[in-house]
């Protein structure tokens, strides 16, 4: 299926299948941590930009 190719550049020859099948779901884990993190950050970023100063509040 053309829509499922995976290019991993910089990857040794020695590397098998086996050696991938173990290694990817480790990535997979790290990749969807991180994107985690990023969506926390910028759900901070974004509170502290809208968030409005105490004495520009209208009452």
């Amino acid at each position: 299926n053309p829509g499922n190719n995976l290019h991993v550049s910089n990857i040794s020859h020695k590397i098998n299948l086996s050696d991938l099948e173990t290694a990817l779901p480790k990535l997979a884990g790290y990749v969807v941590a991180l994107v985690g993190h990023i969506a926390l950050v910028i759900q901070f970023l974004l509170f502290r930009r809208f968030k409005r100063h105490p004495h520009t509040k209208k009452s």
